[in-house]
């Protein structure tokens, strides 16, 4: 996959209200602290079924991280994917 191609699939994980709702909550959580699903899903009001949908897309962008946690799976904030992001954006006004 080319750089253009995984900026695409990002910006079209970030298309939609719930998944940007999802990452905003995701990174107000502290570094060393991960989300669970059903935290994520309780915070957002929606069922865990509709939060683990779109968990994984944010996943399969590359944006967060999943990691299995006794019985629940957490997530956190993929920091280096969104410096990418932010690279590509800036070298936008740079042109």
């Amino acid at each position: 996959m080319t750089d253009l191609e995984h900026l695409a699939r990002i910006f079209t994980a970030l298309g939609h209200g719930r998944r940007l709702e999802l990452m905003s909550h995701v990174m107000s959580t502290p570094p060393d602290e991960l989300r669970s699903v059903s935290s994520l899903a309780a915070a957002l009001e929606i069922s865990r079924f509709t939060a683990s949908h779109h968990l994984a897309i944010l996943r399969a962008a590359d944006l967060i991280d999943a990691r299995k946690v006794g019985l629940t799976v957490a997530h956190r904030v993929k920091t280096d994917t969104l410096l990418k992001v932010e690279d590509w954006c800036i070298s936008l006004v740079d042109v």
